[in-house]
């Protein structure tokens, strides 16, 4: 069998890539050499190789006000907790929605806020829904978030939104149109403008860390003396 060609006889097209640079990038890093051919397949060079290598958070991610919206929904954030406002939790049933979920419950119980929480059913379907925002209206929440849902749930949100101070967090694909509510953060509004390209590839639960990143600056600039 011919070296090009896979056990399902299809033909494997190699990229090209400068081998010179293949052994600096090797040499520079301490990495093997097919390691580092990787690397320069996906563009790595080696400014930005020990980034990608042992990435961390503090180099890597962005002021979350880049993102529109943040600074808006932070604020809001921080005001319910200040006025201890009850807060509603619309996440989703699939592992991102439930770790996103767990980060900002966490996060609220540690300030002393006992969250509602929504994950609706399969049968319920996904999104934000009707039944969720009577769970709420009769908990006498005044603060909504969804997070890895609701950029694309017009109907119901625009309904609650009459009722509710709505913050949107999520990752999936938008419209040109967006709800009508407090906030929606979210890298793949079609009218985002920061420089970060890759924020638009992250799941939401890492959005959602975002926000409260912001969330906890802004409460930290506020209420800790100079």
């Amino acid at each position: 069998m011919q070296d090009n060609i896979s056990l399902g006889g299809n033909i494997w097209n190699v990229a090209q890539v400068d081998d010179g640079l293949c052994v600096r990038l090797a040499q520079t890093c301490g990495i093997p050499f097919p390691v580092a051919r990787i690397l320069c397949v996906r563009g790595i060079d080696i400014s930005e190789a020990e980034n990608f290598l042992h990435p961390k958070i503090q180099k890597l991610m962005p002021e979350p006000t880049v993102l529109k919206d943040m600074q808006k929904a932070a604020e809001r954030i921080v005001s319910a907790i200040e006025k201890k406002q009850k807060i509603g939790i619309i996440g989703d049933y699939d592992v991102d929605g439930a770790t996103s979920t767990s980060i900002l419950t966490r996060f609220f119980r540690q300030v002393g806020i006992e969250p509602l929480i929504h994950i609706p059913s399969r049968e319920e379907g996904y999104g934000p829904s009707d039944v969720a925002f009577k769970e709420f209206a009769e908990g006498k929440a005044s603060l909504v978030i969804t997070i890895d849902c609701g950029t694309t749930a017009f109907d119901v949100l625009n309904r609650a939104a009459e009722k509710f101070d709505i913050i949107v967090i999520d990752h999936h694909e938008a419209e040109p149109v967006l709800p009508k509510v407090y906030a929606v953060v979210n890298p793949k509004r079609l009218d985002e403008e920061n420089p970060y390209t890759y924020l638009q590839y992250m799941s939401a639960v890492g959005v959602g860390f975002m926000v409260l990143v912001a969330v906890n600056r802004l409460a930290v600039t506020l209420y800790l003396p100079n």
